[in-house]
């Protein structure tokens, strides 16, 4: 099976499983595109004219991963794309609530005051971060039209690779 990029996510909004009404979801993704540039580039910006993140800066962190999140969200072509990236985001917090109280399977860690609010010791932009995080290594090795297993493997390697 091969990765075909428009269906990535359920199928083509012309199937009637159209997740929301393409205008509204420009403007949106237009609106939230334009936070996330705003904010990365003054995080750029603050952090090459005054050095490293300090603690007042910190709760951008949050707001940050969730525009992220939201824009990969609202890329989903279809409601089944939306459920899987929500089933993904889900799955990478249990993950991390997981890992947090045990220690497995990452080894012992755990989070500092700057991402908030939290559910279970985890913050909740957790979810968001994996679903970003996976959603991006998929589409590039999808896209490379690699088969389906060879790039969820590579996407699943390429992740660890961003996140160490």
């Amino acid at each position: 099976m091969v990765y075909d990029p428009p269906s990535a996510l359920g199928g083509d909004e012309d199937e009637g499983d159209a997740l929301r009404p393409a205008r509204w979801r420009r403007a949106a993704l237009a609106v939230l595109a334009a936070a996330f540039v705003l904010m990365w580039a003054g995080g750029v910006a603050t952090h090459w004219a005054g050095g490293a993140a300090s603690r007042e800066r910190g709760w951008l962190a949050s707001p940050f991963l969730t525009l992220a999140g939201l824009i990969v969200v609202l890329s989903a072509r279809t409601r089944r794309g939306g459920a899987a990236l929500a089933a993904l985001a889900l799955f990478g917090f249990a993950v991390e609530v997981l890992g947090a109280r045990t220690g497995f399977p990452f080894g012992a860690y755990s989070y500092t005051g700057a991402l908030w609010p939290r559910l279970f010791g985890v913050p909740v932009v957790m979810g968001f971060a994996w679903m970003v995080l996976v959603a991006h290594g998929w589409s590039i090795f999808a896209r490379m039209r690699w088969p389906a297993p060879l790039a969820s493997v590579a996407a699943a390697l390429w992740t660890t690779a961003v996140d160490l």
